[in-house]
Formats: C-alpha cells, structure tokens, sequence
C-alpha cells in the first residue's frame, strides 16, 4: 500500500525529504546511505522546504555524484499559507484524496464474486510467499482458526466457556513455540519481536 500514498508538495514544512514519496524518484533513503545524509550536515527528519532555496534544488555536490537522477527532480512551487497532504496516487498516476473505494479498485475485488471459493482462489497465490511478515500471519491466522473453532465446539458440546483473553494467550504460546522450533524462519521471530511483541 505504501507506494500508492504520496505527498503532494504546498509548503514543504511537513514532508520528509528522505522518507515520503513525494516524486517518482523517492524515497530518497533508497539512493542515499546515512553515512551521505549525515555528511552533508542534514539529518533523517530533514524536509523538503530545507533543500529549496529561492525556488531551487540546492543538492550538496556528493549527493549528485552519488545519486545524478535526484537532478532531474522538478522543483515544486512552495506555497507559505498551504500545508502539505497526504494523496492516494491511482493507477494512472492521478493524485486523488484517499477513499477506501480507491485501494479496494486497487486490489480488484469487483470482480470476485462474493462466495468462498471465489475468495480463496483470489487469495490464494499471495499465500505463497516466504516474506517473514507473511510467513507470521499464516501462523497467526491458523492459530486463530484452530483456537476458535475449538472453543465454538467447547460451548457447544461441553458447556465449558473461556475468557477471550485465556483464547488470546493461548494463540500467542502456540505462534511462540511454532516460530522457536524451526530454524528458518529467524526473519519472522524478529518481525513477530519488533511488531507483536510475542518474544
């Protein structure tokens, strides 16, 4: 999703020079190390207006040598009494004010018929990833289904009800343990560390 969400320059007060995308070529951080940012005597929360002097790019000379295409970039026109936003780019290329409608157009579920089968065949190439972040949510989600279809069954046939929070913790040891006891997936115990903090 992060691709589709540009900046759309007024000010340049609220954008970040290295991080938002707010030209083809950003972010920048992808063409530029730290070490160049910091040499140059900027730091990672600089923004845009700071490089802009009287309507110009003021690129430091390392910055082009290392990086010549961000010469190329287009200055944009500051504007003091307008404040930068925050745009959903289509796939035409269009700047548009974000509505759900645009990333759900996006994803091309219009087509898909509202039935099951049709959402899982839909779904299901992008289950074949091994990025670790993919990797922790089909744990997740199968953790999630098992515990809660047992305890529908537990209500059911035996009467016996768990608190949500009992349901929770269950989950969290089993995605826990599953992550631990295999080697390879080192990339998803540190995802599941940083974001979820299940370690």
């Amino acid at each position: 999703m992060k691709p589709f969400f540009w900046v759309e320059i007024r000010n340049g007060l609220n954008s970040s020079l290295m991080y938002d995308r707010w030209c083809s070529l950003c972010p920048l951080i992808r063409s530029l190390t730290p070490r160049d940012i910091t040499r140059e005597g900027y730091t990672f929360q600089a923004r845009v207006a700071k490089l802009l002097v009287n309507g110009a790019w003021n690129w430091p000379q390392a910055w082009l040598s290392k990086a010549p295409n961000i010469g190329t970039i287009a200055a944009p026109n500051l504007s003091d009494t307008r404040h930068d936003h925050l745009r959903w780019r289509d796939a035409s290329g269009n700047l548009l004010c974000f509505l759900v409608k645009c990333a759900w157009e996006l994803a091309d579920m219009d087509n898909v018929a509202p039935t099951l089968m049709d959402i899982v065949s839909f779904i299901q190439p992008m289950g074949n990833s091994r990025m670790a972040k993919c990797i922790f949510g089909k744990l997740l989600l199968a953790a999630t289904s098992y515990f809660i279809w047992t305890e529908h069954n537990n209500c059911l046939f035996k009467h016996v009800k768990r608190s949500p929070k009992d349901i929770r913790d269950m989950i969290m040891v089993t995605v826990r343990l599953k992550l631990l006891s295999h080697e390879e997936l080192v990339r998803a115990r540190k995802f599941a560390r940083s974001n979820w903090d299940v370690f």
